[in-house]
């Protein structure tokens, strides 16, 4: 199985005729994705580009989250039951957390 074209995206962008939007790898040579306007509900398009675009960024912050587990249950001052952690794991939660978020910010217009 090969690996999905490295992120991050380009954010999507809609054809002169607003019949489709474009997801671009970064270097803008090629396009990830396209997405028909015309048999979509309203805005419908236009999100499903932003939250495609926003897929290697979505799986760097689940990869991320799954890294905070696997110190939980490998680091012996963390306790996961109570979720007191070591300096190391809230460093490991805190940058988990700004990458979801904005990864969700770009998947969402908010960003």
């Amino acid at each position: 199985m090969s690996e999905h074209t490295p992120g991050p995206w380009k954010p999507p962008r809609l054809t002169i005729d607003e019949k489709a939007w474009f997801v671009g790898d970064p270097t803008g040579n090629f396009d990830i994705a396209i997405i028909n306007c015309e048999h979509s509900p309203a805005g419908s398009a236009e999100a499903n580009a932003r939250l495609i675009a926003a897929a290697p960024d979505l799986l760097e912050a689940c990869l991320l989250s799954q890294k905070v587990e696997e110190h939980l249950r490998s680091c012996k001052w963390c306790d996961r039951q109570t979720r007191d952690m070591c300096q190391d794991a809230i460093e490991l939660a805190i940058h988990a957390e700004a990458t979801l978020l904005a990864a969700i910010g770009k998947a969402t217009k908010s960003r």
